[in-house]
């Protein structure tokens, strides 16, 4: 079995792959700016460092020295209103962390042999034809948070580096699923605006298992694309969800109220309602080729799993 380091692994996805990786007999250890007061949520055996332990170069680095995979997690909530400041701390907290472990690479002889960092499908921006691993990046402010971040993946050879372009993270606790259900917990469905913008996203569990075969099944340093192979717009989406309640069709909003709904969420979150107004089709098929199988393929059956926890 390896040794872990999760960096950011008290975050939303953190803590699902903490705790598979745990349940699997892998050794964890846990770097955060917060450790948890009370751990007994966490399955035993998981370890805790302070991430800015790495400035006084004891717990932190013992844990790196001792780790055979680092995978890093850490980044600011996108899902909030984006002000000069929030923009800011978004694009600190990816690109800081990642470059903080591009200098321990560089500076420390014993390290992890394989680096796995998160980056998001918002590197292919919100316009275009279907973007794969190769397609080149876009050009709006999301873009341009990915492309500085993904560029501070630097590591000595050896060292395998897996680069994953996330899209939103589907989990019931928490990330944009919540605020999708909403209008489905009063008793009828809705999307936003149009709804024919692609909703490129992947369930919680795939991202963790995803996490794991590749770090298992790949030889060199490579980027994959972690989105559901369902190529699926949001209104289709939302169809999804409505029929996972087991309601018919035509509880669902008319168009109208879609547009009005769009233009409110606009109003109210600014440029961040693009998260939910716009998306561009992502492909998967990489990942898919390279053996990896999706535990839900569908938006059907990963909000039906959603809606039984």
């Amino acid at each position: 079995m390896a040794n872990w380091l999760i960096v950011g692994g008290t975050g939303r996805v953190g803590r699902h792959l903490v705790k598979r990786l745990a349940m699997r007999g892998e050794h964890v250890i846990v770097s955060s700016r917060s450790i948890p007061l009370d751990q007994s949520e966490w399955v035993q055996g998981v370890e805790f460092v302070h991430s800015g332990d790495q400035d006084t170069g004891k717990p932190f680095l013992d844990a790196w020295e001792k780790s055979d995979v680092v995978v890093n997690l850490v980044g600011e909530d996108i899902a909030q209103k984006w002000t000069p400041k929030s923009k800011k701390e978004i694009t600190d907290s990816r690109v800081n962390s990642t470059k903080m472990i591009s200098f321990l690479y560089k500076s420390l002889k014993k390290n992890p042999k394989t680096w796995i960092n998160a980056s998001a499908v918002g590197y292919y921006g919100s316009t275009g034809e279907a973007a794969n691993e190769e397609s080149e990046s876009g050009d709006n402010w999301l873009a341009e948070v990915c492309k500085a971040w993904e560029s501070e993946v630097k590591a000595p050879d050896g060292v395998k580096t897996i680069t994953l372009r996330i899209g939103p993270v589907l989990q019931k606790e928490a990330g944009p699923f919540p605020k999708m259900n909403l209008p489905y917990l009063a008793g009828f469905g809705a999307w936003l605006g149009s709804g024919k913008q692609f909703f490129p996203w992947i369930h919680v569990d795939d991202v963790v298992n995803s996490i794991i075969f590749l770090e298992k099944n790949t030889e060199s340093s490579d980027v994959f694309n972690l989105v559901s192979p369902e190529a699926i717009t949001q209104k289709d989406f939302c169809i999804a969800l409505n029929e996972a309640y087991g309601r018919p069709r035509w509880q669902m909003q008319p168009p109208i109220a879609s547009i009005i709904v769009g233009r409110i969420v606009k109003m109210a979150l600014g440029n961040m309602a693009s998260l939910l107004l716009e998306g561009r089709e992502v492909s998967s098929q990489k990942i898919i080729d390279a053996g990896y199988k999706f535990k839900y393929p569908t938006a059907l059956r990963a909000c039906k799993s959603l809606l039984a926890k």
